[in-house]
């Protein structure tokens, strides 16, 4: 695995702290987009907009004040 993606995955495990799991979901969401293209590939599916799920979580944390 590439530095850069076993980073993200590592800041993808967090503790009880609210706003590190948001920070850590957005991660995963991030760490998804990286991978998004490939993975599409290897199981013959469209890729879609990751985009729009890390606005979203973006969008219901400041919802959720953080």
């Amino acid at each position: 695995m590439p530095e850069e993606l076993w980073v993200l995955y590592q800041a993808t495990y967090t503790g009880s702290d609210y706003n590190e799991n948001w920070e850590a979901l957005i991660t995963i969401a991030e760490l998804f987009q990286s991978l998004e293209s490939e993975v599409s590939l290897n199981i013959s599916a469209e890729s879609f907009n990751s985009n729009d799920v890390r606005a979203y979580l973006k969008d219901w944390k400041s919802r959720c004040g953080m």
